[in-house]
């Protein structure tokens, strides 16, 4: 019987710790876990975000840049379209430069 009072006062703050542990330290645990998880994913969504955005931008610099290779090709090629291709087209062309005789006497005649 001496060591009921004994056992009392030990018992209750093994007692009071448990308590503590299941009633507030395990549901703190579990809150703080899923808030870590919770925190992780949006880190993944917004990784993946960043990433769609850095693709979108470099389709976007591809895009200028191929309309500019176009705009230079375009007016690259712009003197061929418009160039004499035909055979009558040079007949004509070689109508209207004069030929060395007349360049000739342009030059003796003044």
């Amino acid at each position: 019987m001496r060591f009921k009072s004994l056992y009392f006062w030990i018992g209750i703050p093994v007692l009071v710790c448990t308590a503590w542990f299941f009633v507030f330290y395990m549901p703190m645990k579990a809150e703080i876990a899923s808030k870590k998880m919770e925190h992780q994913e949006v880190r993944k969504q917004t990784k993946k975000a960043e990433a769609e955005i850095q693709t979108l931008q470099e389709m976007k610099r591809k895009e200028e840049s191929i309309k500019q290779s176009l705009r230079n090709t375009r007016a690259r090629y712009h003197s061929l379209i418009t160039f004499p291709t035909s055979s009558t087209r040079w007949r004509q062309c070689e109508k209207e430069r004069p030929s060395p005789r007349q360049v000739l006497r342009n030059v003796q005649e003044p």
